[in-house]
Order: structure tokens, then C-alpha cells, then sequence
């Protein structure tokens, strides 16, 4: 017997926006007796982490990896520079650009803080094998890209699908999506819309 189809396959049992919370919930509950031990919030240190790994230096680039709006991180980063755990600098090049750079004494509350952080990861990691770990991270940032890689229009459409169904089979709603992909699933139907069409 053939494969099926995925269009033909049961509604998936996982709900992706419990799924989600329940993983960042567990690493809230565990990160933040460290981090609050240091006088920070985790906003304030995943800016600083991140800042004093060279993985991000803009509050441009923080939004692409610390999941808190710009705002939020704006804040957190100009509570680090009153703490002295940052810097500001402006690029020599381009003087309207603004790198926040850990201090040294931000770079030792990093190492300081670092392995208790690791710490949190084995706990989470806990029975997990290598292999599952690595399908995991795979789904994931094709999740993630899946997210990021959809065009505001596109999701609108995307939207009124899910909101009222009555799309054409073969309709395109973008490149790699069509109306007959997405309402072959009941639970997405039920979804509530993420963008209003304008």
C-alpha cells in the first residue's frame, strides 16, 4: 500500500502553539533563579550574551535571535550600558550605526553566568539523543523560516483561508502554498487569524 498523501494523512495531534510555550515556559522556570541572582531579567541577559559572543551587535540583529520586541530589547540594552556591561559605539564608516559591545566586566558575568545557563540546557535536553536533538533543531528553523520567509500580502491570504475556507482548490496563495495544502487539515481551519487583511 502506497504512502499517503499528505493532504490524506489524519489531522496531526500537536497543537504548535502549546508545544512552543510549554518549551519556553520550562526554560523561563529554570533560567531565571540564575539570572535574577545576578541583578538581570532574561531579556537584559540574552542582549548580553549575545552581545558578548559577537552574535549579534545592533538592536537590529537582536531582533532576529532574542524573542522580545524592539522596544523591550532597547530597553534592556540601555539598563545594561547604565550597569556598565555595555558600551555603545558608533562605526567609524557609518556613524549612524550604533554596536553595543560587552564591557569587560559584562564578558565576566557572561562566563560567570555561562555555565549555569548550560546547566538549564542538560536539564531541558534531559533523554534526548543526539539524532532526535539534531530532527529537532532542523523542524525547528524550517518552522522558524517558514515564519520569517512569508511576505505580509501572502499571509493575509494565508489568513482568509484559514478564517473562512471557501478558497479554490488550486488557488495559489504564494509560492509554495495553496488553499487545497492548507484546508486539508481541520485543526488549521480553526485557527484564528494572525493578520487581518488590511
Amino acid at each position: 500500500m502506497s504512502e499517503p498523501q499528505r493532504g490524506e494523512r489524519d489531522e496531526p495531534d500537536v497543537d504548535l502553539r502549546v508545544l512552543c510555550t510549554s518549551v519556553i515556559r520550562g526554560y523561563v522556570a529554570l533560567a531565571t533563579r540564575p539570572v535574577d541572582e545576578a541583578g538581570l531579567t532574561l531579556p537584559q541577559w540574552g542582549v548580553l550574551e549575545r552581545c558578548a559572543r559577537g552574535q549579534a551587535n545592533t538592536i537590529t540583529e537582536l531582533t532576529e535571535i532574542v524573542p522580545v520586541d524592539q522596544a523591550s530589547l532597547s530597553r534592556a540594552a540601555d539598563k545594561l550600558v547604565r550597569l556598565g556591561l555595555l558600551k555603545r559605539q558608533r562605526q567609524s564608516r557609518d556613524r549612524r550605526v550604533v554596536r553595543l559591545v560587552a564591557t569587560p566586566k559584562g564578558q565576566a558575568l557572561v562566563r560567570h553566568l555561562s555555565p549555569e545557563i548550560a546547566a538549564v540546557y542538560a536539564i531541558l535536553l534531559e533523554g534526548i539523543q543526539e539524532d532526535e536533538f539534531q530532527v529537532f533543531t532542523r523542524v525547528a528553523r524550517k518552522i522558524a523560516a517558514n515564519a520569517r520567509g512569508r511576505p505580509v500580502e501572502e499571509r493575509r491570504k494565508v489568513t482568509t483561508v484559514l478564517r473562512h475556507s471557501r478558497a479554490r482548490p488550486d488557488q495559489e496563495l504564494g509560492p509554495t502554498v495553496t488553499a487545497k495544502a492548507l484546508v486539508s487539515y481541520p485543526r488549521l481551519r480553526r485557527l484564528k487569524p494572525i493578520v487581518r487583511p488590511a
